[in-house]
């Protein structure tokens, strides 16, 4: 017996929010600098800089443990097209 399933919906921006209802910085940072982003990769920000990158977000996982930065310092992005300033 097979189900069908619609493939996943691609995410362009997403927001992180912290305690307070407020942004997370790495959404701000991701948000502001997303013309200098890879485009088709996921890109993680900590709201001082670029964490990590990679098109796998599996791989941006990997990236994150191997440097000990821990999930919940960082948001992620999947940059899907070129941004329009």
């Amino acid at each position: 017996m097979t189900s069908e399933t619609s493939p996943p919906k691609k995410i362009e921006r997403s927001v992180r929010i912290i305690p307070g209802g407020k942004p997370h910085p790495g959404s701000r940072w991701l948000d502001e600098h997303i013309a200098e982003l890879p485009i088709g990769e996921w890109s993680a920000s900590d709201g001082e800089r670029l964490v990590a990158h990679s098109p796998s977000i599996y791989d941006l996982y990997e990236q994150l443990e191997r440097d000990e930065v821990p999930m919940l310092a960082v948001a992620i992005m999947y940059n899907s097209k070129e941004a329009t300033v």
